[in-house]
């Protein structure tokens, strides 16, 4: 019932409302074939390329009967209204409102300089143009440090648009390489300068009337200088606000250039906040007022890392740069390698940048012009609305690129990306394609949790990282029976509850309404994941078990069966796969016998994980261990839950209940075990607690355990060493990123799990050459070959994996542990595996 009330609650108010009437008007509304919607910055003005199309449209007989729609942000719709022809062909509209959505639905043209809100999904039959807002100087896309999520909407409007505007080879390698689209890309880019530019080739008198209407008087008997900063930060919500400095920066100017004009025009996302500093009232010219169109009038441009630097170079006028704090901003971003190629001179100060005026010392401008503005010429826009609307070809044939389409491409879904084995197993499989055959593309959960973000950053750099941005596209009726699905998950199915159009519309939206090859649910237990995949535009589905599900779905921990709702609904749709994979042949004789009523006999396969060893690292590595030590009480009947669901694996062995008899032969010294995996009841730790326990009581052996992972039951096994006194005995690591430091420094590995899918751990030990125990559960027994690359358990009890530790110890101090485990060439299997399965 929560999640039904946060629904509606969404449903009904804000831009969630808006989402909600998309979704259920998407199929209704029909493409009004003589309507343009135009939006600027997230609807922050009427300006840049979507402005000077507008005015070329808006003023050509050709195309007088178009309507044209112009989006605007709630603060600034009276503006733009002012700022716009009086028409009745020209309408403006409140950005996230259902009139928003409407218009979304209706143009059959849709231009924008940056994005789409994240429920947008172009139809079939509308007409994209991104003209993006400039050759960028700063680092774009995945090349920007930190989470490849600041992309998401970017990205997922790149791939939707039909046409893709570049001005220079320098926007075409940001589109294609920084962010990834070349391999999945269907449209066009056309590298045929900026419309914008076309605005700086206008009379200036035009400036100065528009000017004067602001109280603003351009003198045309001096040299006016524009000073035009960037805005600085990570995030577009909050740029650093440095408007005091920007004060007396141009105040210094104004002293030391006495007799030139300096104005001030401040980037969209600072001008709020400008506009409130009296201080700036006389110089800072409005926002409404497009900077290319201003620079129709100035003489000289400043400015530090924007992109209307590129624009100027058309004019012939020079640029001088100012770069105040240039350590602390190259820091957060950094700039593109474009950038440093450029020779131009640049100041730190203001008294460094008068000399550089003074001295005319300027860049060569032809070159630059050649290399950077080649088709800015005042004639952009007619020429390229030549193209899209008259389909006549003004441009060269190199200037329309098309990115390479030729390999396979291949859709995938990772899973929450939180530490366990299936987030090891996705990464490896991304290191595993030749990308020379496969373009990969993985959908990512929108998260912002730690362990996950620093997950995602270690698929290979090759990879295209998409995200699950915003809510679901379902209307409330699609909602409502999203919600029954979940409710009655245990229940018979009726199909009257399965949303189908609402599942495929997501789907579409999530991945731009992309084509693949294939795509393959990694995960394997989340429906909500798999929804997206199964509906996915693509001409094989795929989904990938890691364990015995049905052991998964019904699995107790702490007296809940957490997965039997989620899971277990998905385990309904299993029959939407054109091939359901396990990662083992054990694996898949268990779930083909449990799972006969869901996956036909023909939809069975093998998919081994590939696995990466990691060399050991030098640094010290520290605890990370978020467990907590339980009051007394509660972690009595935290033990009695944990004991309960797993009793019928112990068959009542009492604790440290390991007779000297049991023990293989004896031993004398002192080794180091270690183990490592989720702390959750099926793999089992609170056993091998035990029996190292039961060990250093009663045999000859002093025995340290490290315990690396964390999970649901950390607080019960950390207050279970704690009140039995066992921390000299155990150490509880935590999760860790460099685990192989700890295993590489330990006489056995011991994997004391209840079951396994493909236990991944264990290959990657074993590639590292440590000696490694494991139960004999069928999974493990395949990984070790019946015991001949390392030792198997009778059992799971504590008694059973103290046994089994003695007899590995003496195995290892006799140099009789078996064959060796060839990595390398287990990793060419999985391999060859791989392109078997997606070709």
């Amino acid at each position: 019932m929560k999640k039904l009330k946060k629904h509606l609650k969404y449903v009904s108010s804000g831009v969630g409302r808006t989402a909600v009437y998309y979704a259920a008007n998407y199929d209704r509304v029909a493409v009004d074939e003589n309507m343009v919607v135009y939006e600027s910055r997230d609807g922050q003005s009427a300006t840049d390329s979507p402005r000077a199309i507008f005015e070329y449209l808006y003023k050509s007989a050709d195309y007088q009967h178009l309507t044209h729609i112009w989006i605007a942000d709630k603060k600034v719709i009276t503006t733009v209204k002012q700022d716009l022809p009086k028409s009745k062909n020209v309408i403006v509209v409140e950005r996230n409102t259902i009139n928003y959505a409407k218009i979304l639905l209706k143009a059959k043209y849709l231009v924008n300089n940056s994005t789409f809100n994240y429920f947008f999904l172009k139809k079939s039959n509308q007409v994209y143009v991104n003209t993006w807002h400039g050759t960028p100087i700063k680092n774009m896309g995945f090349d920007i440090p930190g989470p490849a999520a600041q992309n998401k909407n970017v990205l997922r409007n790149f791939l939707m648009a039909d046409y893709l505007i570049a001005q220079n080879d320098t926007m075409v390698e940001m589109y294609a390489k920084q962010y990834k689209l070349d391999g999945l890309y269907q449209g066009e880019i056309l590298k045929v300068g900026l419309p914008r530019t076309d605005m700086m080739f206008k009379n200036s008198q035009m400036v100065r009337d528009e000017l004067a209407k602001n109280g603003q008087t351009l003198d045309t008997k001096r040299p006016n200088i524009l000073y035009a900063p960037t805005w600085k930060g990570t995030k577009v919500a909050k740029p650093l606000d440095e408007i005091d400095e920007l004060y007396h920066v141009v105040q210094a100017m104004r002293q030391q250039l006495p007799t030139t004009q300096v104005w001030l025009k401040v980037h969209p996302y600072v001008y709020e906040s400008a506009k409130q500093d009296q201080r700036l009232t006389k110089i800072l010219l409005p926002d409404n007022l497009d900077a290319n169109f201003l620079m129709a009038a100035m003489d000289v441009l400043i400015t530090d890392y924007s992109s209307i630097f590129i624009d100027f170079i058309a004019t012939g006028r020079p640029t001088y740069f100012l770069r105040l704090n240039n350590t602390d901003y190259e820091g957060e971003r950094g700039l593109n390698k474009m950038a440093q190629a450029l020779d131009i001179p640049i100041a730190n100060t203001v008294a460094d940048l008068v000399t550089l005026i003074k001295q005319n010392t300027t860049y060569d401008n032809d070159l630059l012009h050649r290399k950077l503005t080649p088709y800015d010429d005042g004639s952009v826009t007619e020429k390229l609305i030549s193209y899209l609307l008259k389909k006549e070809m003004p441009f060269a044939e190199d200037q329309i690129i098309t990115l390479n389409h030729q390999k396979t491409k291949i859709l995938m879904m990772a899973g929450g990306m939180r530490n366990n084995g299936i987030t090891t197993s996705a990464i490896n499989f991304s290191k595993t394609l030749d990308y020379s055959k496969f373009d990969l593309t993985i959908l990512m959960p929108d998260g912002r949790k730690k362990d996950a973000l620093a997950n995602m950053a270690l698929f290979d750099q090759h990879a295209r990282l998409m995200y699950a941005v915003g809510r679901s596209s379902l209307s409330l009726k699609e909602g409502v029976k999203n919600w029954l699905l979940t409710m009655f998950s245990k229940d018979k199915i009726r199909n009257s509850w399965v949303p189908e159009r609402a599942y495929q519309r997501d789907a579409l939206r999530l991945t731009a309404g992309q084509h693949f090859d294939y795509a393959i649910d990694y995960s394997g237990y989340s429906f909500r994941n798999g929804r997206w995949i199964f509906k996915a535009k693509a001409d094989k589905k795929y989904l990938l078990l890691h364990n015995d599900m049905w052991e998964s779905i019904h699995a107790w921990v702490r007296g809940k069966q957490p997965h039997i709702r989620t899971t277990g609904l998905y385990l309904k749709f299993f029959n939407r796969y054109d091939r359901v994979f396990t990662v083992s042949e054990y694996t898949r004789q268990i779930n083909q016998q449990k799972l006969a009523n869901y996956v036909g006999t023909n939809q069975w396969g093998v998919l081994h994980n590939a696995v990466s060893v990691k060399k050991a690292i030098a640094e010290q590595v520290e605890p990370n261990f978020s467990g907590k030590w339980l009051e007394t009480n509660e972690f009595e009947r935290q033990l009695a839950l944990l004991m309960s669901d797993t009793s019928k694996i112990y068959n009542g062995v009492a604790v440290f209940d390991v007779e000297p008899s049991h023990i293989a032969k004896p031993l004398f010294g002192t080794y180091r075990l270690s183990t490592m995996g989720r702390l959750v009841p099926e793999k089992n730790q609170l056993a091998l607690i035990q029996a190292v326990a039961a060990l250093n009581e009663k045999s000859t052996l002093q025995i340290h355990l490290d315990i690396i992972g964390d999970g649901v039951l950390a607080d019960v096994l950390y207050s279970y060493v704690a009140n039995h006194q066992l921390e000299s005995q155990i150490t509880f690591w935590g999760y860790q990123t460099h685990s192989e430091t700890i295993v590489s420094q330990t006489d056995l590995f011991v994997l004391p799990s209840l079951f396994e899918g493909q236990p991944m751990v264990l290959l990657e030990t074993l590639g590292m050459g440590i000696p490694v125990l494991a139960t004999n559960i069928i999974s493990n027994a395949d990984v070790l070959k019946d015991g001949d690359l390392g030792t198997l358990t009778n059992g799971v009890t504590p008694e059973q994996l103290a046994t089994g530790i003695t007899k590995a110890l003496y195995q290892n101090q006799q140099n009789n542990s078996g064959q060796s485990f060839n990595l390398a060439g287990y990793n060419a299997g999985v391999k060859r595996e791989i392109e078997s399965i997606f070709s």
